[in-house]
């Protein structure tokens, strides 16, 4: 969040409060990178099964909210919770 602009984290902020979920460009330049140059089982070594949930839904388009909902987690933890794994992941 220290390289990201002030309206960039503001947008970024309502997105969220909106209940749709929001992605970093260069996060999700690093996801996409990391899945096209490893196979299916390289890119998702060391990934939980609950973690691997959690990519399925977001993939699906599911937002902050639902997925939060559907893991029984408040937004905000869950908002935590991914940045924590996608630092994992990528």
């Amino acid at each position: 969040m220290k390289q990201v602009g002030n309206d960039d984290l503001i947008r970024a902020i309502n997105t969220v409060a909106q209940g749709n979920a929001s992605l970093d460009p260069g996060v999700a330049g690093q996801v996409l990178a990391k899945l096209r140059d490893s196979t299916r089982s390289e890119a998702f070594a060391g990934l939980s099964e609950r973690e691997l949930n959690v990519l399925a839904l977001i993939a699906q388009g599911k937002t902050n909210r639902e997925i939060a909902a559907s893991l029984y987690l408040g937004e905000g933890q869950f908002v935590t919770t991914s940045a924590i794994f996608l630092k994992k992941w990528v």
